[in-house]
């Protein structure tokens, strides 16, 4: 669920540039009873030194729910492409609204609404939040490594709706600069807001939708977005109803590669694609993509990175500058026994400060292309890692009790793949001790095998 115009505009579809105030992806999922929202905001962030990024002082988000508008899904098309079809767009409203900023680097909520929704109770039932720098992983794959400002909570499921008699929400997010606001935009300049509010409406429509006119978008109401002209109303259908997973039930892609993928990352053609099945209004969508913007070298949609637990997105990329790969440094667990990889500056950074865990500087550096991910599980009775680039041996750890699933942390070549000038990375076991090494150096492997540890072969390459 993604829109992914990334502007400010106003009434007079004029945009102001100001980066630390666009949003970029806005998903909607269920996880073990809870709905999760996730924003994605600062779409030109390219630090990738995986250092966090403070959010501006009057950074407000938006997020509105409408739980009484009738919503059918008696047109294929638009099940397709807006997840169903609202009966009347025109009477959409915020039935509640909860407003998102960020002092003192917390994330703080206020929820105000139809009191027959509780707001007081939904207020209540907000039990996570996070916000803060980490990878962008459905608009940009690892290739690029962009970096993203994220908001994140969560609200138990039975509570936002427990006085709603319609079960399918209708919910969209915006960021919104009023008159006389300041903003600093991509030149460092601080600037004052005029002829505002200027607004970046976010919610499920698509760049393709009418990408004449998308920006005026932003700055309508989604119950104006019809009569303008635009083909479906900019907000996510959530059918609270049926079985839904992280993300809600989903595969975990974007709209916009999906669409871009077909044309190679160059030039979509002017006439209307097959992919939306003619409800896509993208009759002028020339635009020219190029690699650097990921969406040519990136279009895999399984090139992502996440995590199995809240805010389930992966660890902010970190990469030297003038560099293109991730490094990976190990540490020694000396309560355990056990090693640990991380290429998370983050991660690095609170290992560091540790005093159990041995610093071994880093051991490999991670792939700079489109490639296989490490899986990472935890193993519960004694607090060890295990990393794997294998299919089959990712879904025995998941199926298996003792191990929780943390997510992927860094990206390989699978192992066998003869990739030229790459180097294997063995995996080592020892059974005395039942714990496991990763590492590529040839003279750390000899020692390790006269030591007693059995070389299980290649593990990946880098």
């Amino acid at each position: 669920m993604a829109d992914h115009a990334d502007h400010l505009t106003n009434i007079y579809g004029v945009s102001i540039d100001a980066p630390a105030y666009e949003l970029s992806d806005y998903h909607v999922y269920e996880k073990d009873g809870k709905l999760i929202f996730s924003i994605a905001s600062i779409p030109t962030n390219r630090n990738r030194s995986g250092d966090q990024i403070p959010f501006p002082d009057n950074y407000r988000v938006q997020v509105n729910f409408d739980f009484d508008s009738a919503v059918a899904f008696d047109n294929t098309q638009l099940n397709n492409v807006a997840g169903g079809r609202i009966v009347s767009p025109e009477r959409i409203k915020e039935d509640v609204t909860i407003t998102l900023g960020v002092q003192d680097g917390q994330l703080k909520a206020s929820v105000r609404g139809n009191r027959r929704y509780r707001p007081s109770l939904i207020q209540r039932s907000i039990d996570q939040f996070f916000s803060g720098t980490r990878a962008e992983v459905f608009q940009f794959g690892p290739g690029v490594r962009a970096n993203r400002n994220f908001l994140v909570f969560s609200i138990d499921k039975a509570k936002l709706l427990p006085f709603a008699s319609n079960p399918v929400l209708l919910t969209w997010a915006a960021s919104i600069l009023n008159e006389g606001s300041t903003y600093v935009d991509s030149l460092g300049t601080q600037q004052i807001v005029v002829d505002g509010p200027f607004q970046d409406l976010i919610g499920r429509a698509l760049k393709d939708q009418n990408p004449t006119e998308i920006r005026l978008q932003n700055a309508l109401h989604p119950s104006q977005h019809v009569a303008a002209g635009f083909g479906y109303p900019d907000v996510v259908i959530y059918d609270t109803s049926k079985p839904a997973q992280f993300p809600n039930g989903r595969t975990l892609d974007d709209d916009i590669i999906t669409y871009l993928s077909q044309f190679d990352g160059t030039t979509p053609p002017t006439y209307s694609p097959t992919n939306r099945d003619g409800v896509d209004f993208a009759a002028s969508a020339e635009f020219t993509f190029t690699p650097l913007q990921g969406i040519y070298a990136d279009a895999n949609r399984g090139d992502i990175r996440t995590s199995n637990a809240f805010p389930y997105l992966g660890d902010a990329y970190t990469i030297d500058s003038g560099s293109d790969r991730e490094k990976v440094r190990r540490f020694y667990d000396s309560l355990t026994g056990s090693y640990y990889y991380t290429s998370s500056k983050a991660d690095i950074e609170r290992q560091l400060l540790d005093t159990t865990k041995r610093d071994d500087g880093y051991v490999f550096s991670a792939i700079a292309g489109r490639g296989q991910a490490a899986y990472r599980f935890i193993n519960q009775r004694d607090g060890s890692r295990f990393w794997t680039a294998s299919k089959t041996e990712f879904n025995n750890y998941y199926n298996n009790p003792v191990y929780r699933y943390e997510g992927e942390t860094f990206f390989v070549n699978a192992p066998g793949s003869n990739v030229a000038g790459s180097t294997p990375i063995n995996r080592l076991f020892n059974a005395s001790q039942n714990r496991y090494i990763w590492t590529g150096d040839t003279s750390e492997i000899s020692s390790l095998t006269r030591s007693g540890w059995s070389d299980q072969g290649e593990a990946w390459t880098v």
